[in-house]
């Protein structure tokens, strides 16, 4: 029997997966770059991450979607709604952030992740978020550019 798989809005009881998946999914960028993957930060991001899905699902600042398979959370990427002062062609100022994407290994190269990210572009557009980014992975570049995302080198960054 073929497994069949469904996506949807996350729902405060899909925390622990949301919350996982993240954790995964830094763990996996961490391997990739060959970076020693710190126990102590990964669980002080989890923590924190948990009580932030908690209060922005349910404020309405973050969105989130998750992909279920055969009853099974096997992925899910989250939106958060960011204000910043009003720009020309933004007057609300608000933008989006799209976060967190990750899909078991065992469900990769289906479909699943650009499944996730045009709910979340389609989600945007919906509500008038005019600017939608990220950061990208080495792993899901391509992926982002394919959905017509770009690079833009003028963000500079400054770690304190």
């Amino acid at each position: 029997m073929k497994s069949s798989t469904t996506i949807r809005k996350a729902k405060l009881s899909d925390i622990p997966a949301l919350s996982k998946h993240r954790r995964l999914m830094f763990e996996e960028m961490w391997r990739l770059d060959e970076r020693p993957v710190v126990l102590e930060e990964m669980s002080g991001m989890e923590t924190a991450y948990i009580d932030y899905l908690k209060i922005n699902l349910k404020n309405g600042q973050l969105s989130a979607w998750v992909v279920e398979c055969d009853g099974q959370v096997i992925a899910s990427g989250a939106l958060s709604v960011l204000i910043w002062p009003p720009l020309p062609g933004n007057s609300s100022g608000k933008k989006a952030l799209l976060h967190s994407l990750f899909v078991d290994e065992k469900h990769r190269r289906a479909g699943i992740a650009r499944q996730i990210m045009q709910s979340m572009i389609a989600y945007c557009r919906l509500n008038n978020l005019r600017s939608v980014s990220l950061n990208a992975s080495r792993a899901g570049q391509a992926l982002y550019e394919a959905l017509g995302f770009e690079a833009h080198p003028t963000i500079m960054k400054l770690r304190i």
